[in-house]
């Protein structure tokens, strides 16, 4: 693939590449949480503006519009992230683990610095693949913003495609590339143990 082939150094081979499956917006492990949010900042914008209204005898047409742009795009989020997920694209090459974003955007983790690798399954209607012990702690709650924003290592002076974690969300042949990482896990970092979430 063309714009692959642009970001790869010399020598470096892919080795596996996948691409996440067809998921439903409101599939299971996320379905509550956009709901609760939906109807949260429904609420919330329904009060304010109501609110808004009642103290003020000429209300702002401004404010209002604002309040209901605000509460729009909150409601439309999910469904915006999930179209950004579905047309994303995953490779581990010998040297690193990548991610190539519907807008071409590259990400990739060098895997002589991978140091955790865990395969997410009660999230989501598949298995996802997160990469990184700086996003363990917070994965599950956020999954899907993980997946769609990789965690920037902003220490880096090489760029900020270079980062510290992310998540190849519920992809093709997810134990291909656990294989993968976890060969190199053990051939580069012997110490560092290899988690698996519970079923």
């Amino acid at each position: 693939m063309k714009e692959l082939q642009e970001h790869l150094r010399q020598g470096e081979t892919v080795r596996w590449q996948g691409k996440p499956k067809a998921f439903p917006l409101l599939e299971e492990g996320c379905k509550n949480k956009i709901i609760r949010n939906w109807i949260l900042m429904t609420v919330s914008g329904a009060l304010l503006l109501g609110l808004y209204i009642r103290s003020n005898e000429n209300p702002s047409m401004g404010f209002i519009s604002l309040v209901v742009a605000v509460v729009v795009l909150a409601l439309a989020a999910p469904a915006a992230q999930a179209i950004s997920l579905r047309k994303q694209q995953y490779f581990i090459t010998d040297q690193r683990a990548i991610v190539l974003t519907g807008d071409k955007t590259f990400y990739y983790m060098e895997l002589n610095e991978l140091s955790d690798v865990e395969v997410i399954d009660d999230c989501s209607s598949s298995r996802c693949l997160a990469m990184g012990a700086p996003i363990m702690k917070d994965v599950r709650r956020q999954l899907r913003w993980q997946a769609k924003n990789p965690k920037i290592d902003v220490q880096s002076s090489e760029s900020n495609e270079h980062a510290i974690g992310m998540v190849f969300y519920d992809p093709d042949d997810v134990d291909g590339a656990l294989l993968l990482l976890k060969e190199d896990i053990q051939l580069k970092q012997k110490t560092t143990p290899l988690r698996r979430a519970a079923s």
